[in-house]
């Protein structure tokens, strides 16, 4: 009985009820694949953060630290599981020049950022490349971060050089750098990955400066 009066009402008026069946069909897909984008989203962040390890809490500082000090505080707050303390050479962007493979070149003055060089952490605040896996550059080569695509066209094998003065470094593009800490659109600093004898020349030099 119920049947037979759906059945009728529904051939009644065919268009309109085919299109609202049309139209919760859509609903429900947009629905679920929403909800999958985000569920997707969530776990590849978690993902990332379980091999990058970022630290709960960070604090910059610029100058002269006390590295014993630092110790000394770390070990008295119960609830400090680990800390450690990373360095950065701190580039201006307009000492930042791109050359593409075609031969044309342009520098990042106008970038917004705070630029830092850096080598990789140890165990802690790991810089990943786009599998999520940590990067190593070997000598000469150098990671930028994901973050700076959009206002630049840097590709990998371009060469990236470091010019202060008569002073002038070449890197080359080898990756993309997913930065846990620095990746986000609110921060206002970013770190450039290089390798570790690479990075201890940079610092040299620019303490003597």
């Amino acid at each position: 009985m119920i049947l037979s009066i759906i059945k009728k009402d529904f051939m009644r008026n065919k268009v309109i009820n085919i299109t609202l069946l049309l139209f919760i069909a859509l609903s429900a897909f947009l629905m679920s694949t929403g909800t999958m984008i985000i569920i997707q989203l969530f776990e590849s962040i978690d993902a990332m953060y379980e091999i990058a390890k970022p630290p709960h809490f960070m604090q910059m500082h610029m100058g002269d630290l006390d590295q014993k000090e630092i110790n000394r505080f770390a070990k008295k707050i119960d609830y400090v599981k680990d800390w450690q303390t990373v360095e950065m050479v701190n580039i201006y962007g307009g000492n930042i020049w791109i050359t593409k493979s075609d031969g044309t070149t342009f520098s990042m003055s106008d970038s917004l950022l705070d630029i830092g060089l850096v080598k990789q952490n140890q165990q802690y605040d790991l810089l990943l490349d786009m599998e999520n896996e940590p990067i190593y550059p070997s000598q000469g080569e150098i990671g930028v971060p994901i973050i700076l695509l959009d206002s630049y066209d840097i590709e990998i094998g371009d060469t990236l050089t470091v010019k202060d003065g008569e002073y002038s470094k070449d890197f080359v593009v080898s990756s993309y750098v997913r930065d846990s800490q620095m990746n986000s659109t609110l921060t206002s600093s970013t770190r450039f990955l290089i390798n570790e004898k690479d990075y201890d020349k940079l610092k040299k030099k620019y303490r003597k400066n």
